[in-house]
């Protein structure tokens, strides 16, 4: 009997459900198969490549085991797509320096509101450069000196918490207290509006920007389904699937639309990073900044209207991203100072020496927290141990070999900063808060790209330097009247969250006393 015969009894809609399972299949593995990356890494699993284990283990523990197995260069993969993970600071360097031109953009995976997508983290190639072509002024120091009395304002207000939280003695969880200050920070810098969410957490501005970051957008179907079936992420974008909250979003836009509105018609003489934003031009570049704040080469483009300014949309993306990446890093930031100083009391002795011999007893600012270098020791040291996030991304304009490591075309690329921050190769006993690595000898001696935590090259964070101004203001703001102390629910050492943010798993706890 002829085999096809043989199985004529199964129907015809078997066979399709067989076809398009062994088609689904191939598809799920088809990546993991034609890629041309020679590195070696996990296997992954079908589809979904190695989240699972990501998810199981957490990202950090898993990025050190995978150092550790594979080496400095490896490939994981997050659905069909690879990411060549790079834990080698020469490498670090070619990419971000050397290389630059090839790797200007962030990869983009999800589907993302229109919103979003003109903000400056996403941005690609030179609509990037045109709108941090306007940025960049805007955050140079003398711009920084005009916001401080805003930020001061916000301070006062921190302190007065403080003095309640003293008097109860009681142990509070310090990034919830430091997001009130973070995000009345933003309101007032970049969103040109007064708020008082210090002491009123249920504010429905602190609210709204909480729900930007508890919300895990992997949790939402049209982002999973674009890591896992990309040629959807178009069709979910035109349907407003996108991995932000549309009610959120809606929120933010409609009070930052009112705001621009009234200040297109009527400029503000307030000195905020929306009204710098909105006065600024792309010809502010080069008189504004000088090579240190950033390569303004790396900036220039072919075709540019040098007094062309950012859309209404393009203004409300920019505050965007200044809450996303200002509110709860500089929050987590603030809290890990905290801690360190907490659990290392000479430390923070030290430093309150030098605060009150420098400052003499002067609220702070730009220029005065900028001659304390004891402060930018331990802050150094603070974002080494905790960086916002385990690692920055680059996406490949074209296929290239670097130290003999073969890039595709489109490939991400994860430039692995809490790795290279915690290798014993550069730190020793890395796990110490040990701000004399900082000093300047040992500063020298070091290679400068195993330190990262803002990104590196022309593409780092805009506002890295405002981010470390509100950072430095509001540590001698607190300690010129207060030191940290542990109380019976400090962690030591602290647990953190499996996620990609670097974040304490069960809060940092702590006291203040009052230095009275």
């Amino acid at each position: 009997m002829p085999f096809t015969d043989a199985l004529s009894w199964i129907p015809t809609w078997a066979w399709c459900l067989v076809i398009i399972a062994i088609l689904l299949y191939l598809y799920g593995v088809w990546p993991y198969l034609t890629t041309p990356i020679s590195l070696p890494g996990p296997k992954p699993t079908p589809f979904v490549g190695n989240l699972l284990e990501m998810n199981a283990k957490g990202i950090l523990d898993t990025d050190a085991a995978h150092v550790k197995t594979y080496g400095r260069c490896h490939v994981t993969w997050i659905g069909r797509r690879p990411l060549i993970n790079i834990a080698d600071p020469d490498i670090v360097k070619q990419i971000c320096i050397k290389e630059f031109p090839k790797f200007v953009n962030r990869p983009v995976l999800v589907p993302l509101s229109p919103v979003q997508n003109a903000m400056v983290s996403v941005l690609k190639d030179d609509h990037w450069k045109f709108v941090r072509s306007i940025l960049s002024p805007a955050f140079s120091s003398g711009k920084m000196r005009k916001m401080v009395p805003l930020i001061q304002i916000c301070l006062d207000r921190l302190t007065e918490n403080l003095t309640e939280l003293s008097k109860s003695g009681k142990s509070f969880e310090v990034k919830s207290v430091m997001g009130g200050l973070s995000m009345e920070v933003i309101g007032a810098v970049g969103f040109g509006i007064e708020t008082d969410v210090q002491k009123d957490l249920n504010d429905r501005f602190l609210t709204m920007a909480k729900r930007v970051f508890e919300e895990n957008a992997l949790t939402k179907i049209p982002v999973m389904m674009s890591l896992f079936f990309p040629f959807l992420k178009p069709i979910f974008q035109a349907l407003d699937m996108t991995a932000d909250s549309k009610d959120v979003t809606d929120f933010f836009a409609t009070l930052l639309n009112k705001t621009i509105s009234e200040r297109r018609q009527q400029p503000s003489a307030r000195k905020d990073l929306l009204q710098l934003i909105l006065d600024s031009s792309v010809d502010d570049l080069q008189e504004t900044l000088t090579d240190k704040d950033v390569d303004v080469n790396a900036l220039k483009m072919d075709k540019l209207d040098r007094n062309k300014k950012l859309t209404d949309t393009e203004v409300v993306a920019q505050a965007f991203v200044f809450l996303l990446a200002g509110f709860d890093t500089t929050a987590a930031a603030l809290s890990f100072f905290a801690y360190n100083l907490a659990v290392n009391p000479e430390c923070q002795e030290k430093l309150i020496q030098e605060i009150d011999d420098s400052l003499q007893g002067a609220a702070p600012t730009y220029d005065n927290v900028m001659t304390l270098p004891y402060l930018e020791m331990c802050l150094s040291e603070t974002q080494r141990l905790y960086p916002a996030v385990r690692g920055t991304s680059r996406e490949a304009s074209e296929p290239m070999t670097i130290n003999g490591v073969y890039i595709p075309t489109d490939s991400t690329v994860i430039l692995m900063n809490y790795i290279l921050q915690h290798d014993e190769a550069y730190w020793p006993d890395p796990k110490k808060f040990d701000p004399e690595r900082w000093s300047p000898e040992q500063k020298a001696a070091r290679n400068p790209y195993v330190y990262f935590p803002f990104g590196i090259g022309p593409r780092n964070c805009v506002g890295t330097r405002l981010a470390q101004m509100e950072a430095k203001m509001a540590v001698v703001s607190v300690l010129q009247k207060f030191r940290f102390v542990r109380g019976p629910e400090t962690e030591v050492p602290l647990k953190l969250k499996k996620g990609n943010f670097i974040q304490a798993e069960n809060g940092v706890w702590l006291r203040v006393q009052s230095r009275d």
